[in-house]
């Protein structure tokens, strides 16, 4: 861990987070949910408001704070990464720091700028995997680095896209893969190690972690892992509370990252893309062994990539190859299924009454939520997109391969 000085940096911890701020993958305690907006769901004659070119590729998502929007891109002929800052209003680049890297293998569909940064009292984290050193870094809104912590290397042949999640100044990653694979708890303020759970390493998997709380009401710390299950631990400590192995042996690898519903349900997953496929929910239940139970699960119409998204006691589960399944998420119940069509990478957000997603074209398909399938709006950004979209002041923030791009849809 390497610190670095900064006068401004005591101040950094009494900046809060905005109501309207997307600080995460998945917006606000990763749940892909923006309920206080009023939108019809349809986009005007020319949806686009700006459209900024990326110095660089990338599959990450948007993060955004306080009226600024950050993302990563990578470009490999130049060995460099760099992460963005611009005006979320306008799309006027603010700043931008580089990072020197080395090209690696990884999977077609992949990216090296793949992992998305997380936002916390005026502070931002920013993840990069490589076979060399993987380095957690540690910035101010303004780009000041404040300190570095190295996880050592990342040699899974499909490449890393793990993100980082903060949760009471501490942030969280999941080094999943062969060797060395490990979960990590980092000090937001200091850069210090907390406390580390080693890993079986059976295979690289790619969940952003999340936060559950007990039946005491104590908040836990997630993490899924196909073969190695899902456990929930004491956030301070590292001490493993409990653990349920729910998705079987086959082939498989975790990329759904876990979130809690409206009605205190845990939603996990784990599937391969040509097989068996697993939505399952959990429930914490204090008269079980461990202390967890299964509530129910899905298999048909299961995702394997995206990861569901829940809004007034209704799951939407967008599947990979564009068929949308909506259950009740207290029972599992199905309530309608409808073909959009496309294939998706990116998970669907719900913004007002609507749940959106972007397909691997670049079109942006609206639907509305409720008991009712009903497609509102399309709209294509003519260029690939592989990221999920975030939503902040009004605005639509897509990343495509190598654009950012905002769509206005609401008032501010």
């Amino acid at each position: 861990m390497k610190a670095f000085a900064s006068f401004a940096f005591a101040v950094l911890l009494t900046i809060p987070m905005r109501a309207d701020d997307w600080p995460r993958f998945r917006g606000p305690a990763g749940r892909g949910v923006f309920s206080d907006v009023q939108w019809s769901g349809v986009f005007p004659e020319q949806p686009v408001e700006w459209r900024s070119e990326l110095p660089g590729t990338g599959v990450s998502s948007p993060v955004i704070a306080d009226g600024k929007v950050y993302i990563t891109s990578a470009d490999e002929d130049a060995g460099k990464r760099t992460l963005l800052c611009l005006n979320v209003t306008t799309g006027t680049e603010l700043w931008r720091k580089e990072f020197p890297f080395t090209a690696y293998r990884k999977h077609k569909n992949n990216a090296f700028a793949a992992s998305t940064p997380a936002i916390d009292h005026g502070r931002l984290f920013v993840l990069w995997q490589a076979r060399e050193v993987s380095t957690l870094h540690a910035l101010s809104l303004d780009g000041e680095p404040l300190w570095t912590f190295e996880l050592g290397p990342y040699t899974h042949g499909q490449g890393g896209a793990s993100s980082p999640m903060i949760f009471q100044d501490t942030v969280y990653v999941a080094h999943d893969q062969k060797k060395p694979s490990f979960l990590i708890a980092i000090s937001a303020e200091t850069g210090e190690e907390k406390w580390r759970i080693e890993r079986k390493g059976e295979r690289a998997c790619y969940p952003t972690p999340g936060v559950f709380q007990s039946s005491e009401g104590s908040p836990e710390i997630i993490f899924s892992h196909c073969f190695e299950g899902v456990i929930g631990v004491e956030p301070e400590t590292g001490e493993k509370l409990w653990e349920i192995t729910p998705f079987g042996e086959f082939s498989q690898r975790a990329i759904l990252s876990p979130f809690v519903t409206q009605e205190g349900l845990l939603v996990t997953g784990s599937g391969a893309q040509g097989g068996e496929r697993n939505v399952v929910v959990l429930r914490r239940n204090a008269s079980t062994p461990g202390g967890i139970e299964e509530a129910y699960r899905v298999e048909r119409g299961a995702p394997h990539v995206p990861t569901p998204v829940e809004k007034d006691g209704l799951l939407y589960l967008w599947g990979d190859l564009g068929i949308v399944t909506c259950v009740e998420s207290d029972s599992g119940r199905k309530v309608w299924q409808h073909r959009v069509g496309g294939n998706y990478f990116a998970s669907p957000i719900c913004v007002g009454e609507n749940v959106l997603n972007v397909d691997t074209d670049g079109n942006v398909v609206v639907l509305a939520t409720g008991r009712e399938p009903l497609e509102r709006s399309r709209v294509s950004l003519e260029e690939e997109s592989r990221a999920t979209p975030a939503f902040a002041e009004g605005r639509l923030i897509v990343r495509t391969k190598s654009h950012l791009m905002s769509l206005p849809v609401a008032a501010p």
